[in-house]
Order: structure tokens, then C-alpha cells, then sequence
């Protein structure tokens, strides 16, 4: 048998019960907030809610990859065991996730209302971005080392808070580079292009925390302060190089016209990507191999 298969074999059971751990993050996030899932995806078909649950699904999962059991020779009791309490910490945190960003990201208005009553696409893709900005970050959190238990548990806690104030304090630099009001373009005008560019900064944000956090362990003190020199200069780049890439790519347009005044959905998404293309290349600068 290939080594392929050596190692994909013994880990197929864990592949189903990542399935049934997305499935529990669903259900804890239908039983945590107001929306009815079955009437917003099915009867209503709001799109800005359908957007936000498959970033929730997506975050979810990427959260979930960093609670997988390593080929470490541990018993299979003992690595479903660690993937249980890294999965249900993951479900946990990723759901804690939406209720601090909806508050110090999304301040200005009452999401529930901007996704169900409004149908705001735009705060959807901002929702849907910080989820899988949360998952990154969680992915990386979980792959540390820790001598026991409570010290895991610990370190995630820790690493997962360090990163969402990281995340609160790059969208709020992004709303004031942004050279238009883009809380008023979300808040007010239902704007999908505001959305797509916040939204896709954030995930960009979380491919960098991803990078400074991957197999950090419980020194918390000299890796919280590494952490957060690698976050903070890699955050200054990655917004410097973000707008030369738009610049490079987008070089007779007015971005901010665009996207706050002709709401030009493409130029939001060109935007989104040109973050995290230049995330993908700090964080391959960065991240351990």
C-alpha cells in the first residue's frame, strides 16, 4: 500500500466526524441567535443570509482542520478525544466570534435587521468574512503545542482573543484608509461592493494571523509579543501592499468612486482579492514550512 493510503485510511473515520462536528456548529448557531434558517434560505431566499451562513460554514470548517489528530502514533481514542474538545472549542469560539464583530465591526447599525428586514448582501459578505478570518486564526491556534489539557485550552482562548482584537482594530484602520465612509455605505446604501472589499480584508487579515500563530505554544507571554509583531508589521503591509496591488491591477480606476458611489460590485471583488493575494504572499514570507 502507497504511503498515500497508509495515511488516508486510518484517518477516513476522522473525515466524518469533522462532517458531524460542521453539523453541531450549524446547530449551535441556529439554537444561539434569532434567524429562522429554514424560512431565510428556503421561503425568503435572502441572499444576504445564505451569504452569511456560508462563511459561518466555510470559517467553520477551516476552524475544524486544526483540530484533526496528528500522525503522532497517538491511540484512536485518544486523538477523538482531542479532536472532540478542539472541535466543540472551535464551535464555540467561531459562534463567539460573530457576537464581538457584530458589535465593535458592525456597530453602526442592527445586523439582524440588515439581514433579514433589509437583505443587505454588503454586511452579509462583511459577516461571512470575519467568520472565515475567525476560522483561519482558530486553524492555527489549535495546531500548538500545550503540555496539558487546560493549557490548551487555555492558549486557544488566548490566541483566538489576540486575534479577534487584531482583526476589530484592522477593520477599523480599513474604514479610515478607505477614503469614503464605508460604514455609511453599508449601514445606509446596502452597499454589496463595501462588502465585498471589508469582507475580503478581513479574510486577509486572518490568512495573516494564520501565518503569526501556526504552532505557537504556551510561552504565552514571548509568543503573545511575537504574535503580535508579526500581526502588527505584517497588518502595515499588508494594507500598504494591498494598495499598490490595486494600483497594479486596477490603475485608471478610482476605487473609492467605484465602490462607494457606482456600487460596481467587480471593482469590490478585485479589491477582496488584491488583499488576499498579498495575504497569501506575507504568510507564505512568515509562516513555518
Amino acid at each position: 500500500m502507497s504511503p498515500l493510503l497508509n495515511h488516508i485510511t486510518p484517518n477516513l473515520p476522522f473525515y466524518f466526524y469533522a462532517l458531524l462536528l460542521l453539523a453541531l456548529a450549524k446547530l449551535f448557531y441556529q439554537w444561539t441567535s434569532n434567524f429562522n434558517f429554514s424560512a431565510e434560505l428556503l421561503e425568503a431566499d435572502n441572499p444576504a443570509f445564505g451569504v452569511c451562513m456560508a462563511g459561518y460554514l466555510l470559517g467553520s470548517s477551516i476552524a475544524l482542520t486544526g483540530a484533526f489528530p496528528t500522525a503522532d502514533g497517538a491511540p484512536f481514542l485518544q486523538k477523538l478525544w482531542d479532536m472532540t474538545w478542539g472541535g466543540v472549542l472551535a464551535v464555540v469560539l467561531i459562534r463567539a466570534s460573530a457576537w464581538i464583530n457584530a458589535r465593535l465591526i458592525l456597530d453602526r447599525f442592527k445586523l439582524q435587521d440588515e439581514l433579514i428586514n433589509d437583505r443587505n448582501t454588503g454586511a452579509g459578505l462583511v459577516v461571512a468574512g470575519s467568520f472565515i478570518a475567525t476560522g483561519l486564526l482558530l486553524a492555527a491556534a489549535l495546531t500548538g503545542q500545550s503540555a496539558s489539557l487546560l493549557l490548551a485550552l487555555r492558549d486557544t482562548f488566548a490566541y483566538w482573543l489576540a486575534g479577534q482584537l487584531f482583526l476589530v482594530a484592522g477593520a477599523r484602520v480599513f474604514y479610515r484608509i478607505s477614503h469614503y465612509d464605508l460604514e455609511k455605505s453599508l449601514a445606509q446604501d446596502n452597499n454589496t461592493a463595501a462588502g465585498f472589499s471589508l469582507g475580503g480584508f478581513l479574510i486577509a487579515m486572518g490568512v495573516v494571523l494564520w501565518a503569526s500563530i501556526k504552532g505557537a505554544g504556551s510561552n504565552l507571554s514571548a509568543e503573545l509579543m511575537t504574535t503580535a509583531g508579526l500581526a502588527l508589521a505584517s497588518g502595515i503591509v499588508l494594507i500598504c501592499c494591498t494598495i499598490l496591488t490595486e494600483k497594479l491591477i486596477l490603475p485608471r480606476m478610482n476605487l473609492a468612486k467605484e465602490v462607494s458611489i457606482d456600487k460596481n460590485s467587480a471593482a469590490g471583488v478585485v479589491s477582496a482579492a488584491a488583499a488576499i493575494v498579498t495575504a497569501i504572499f506575507i504568510a507564505a514570507a512568515i509562516a513555518p514550512r
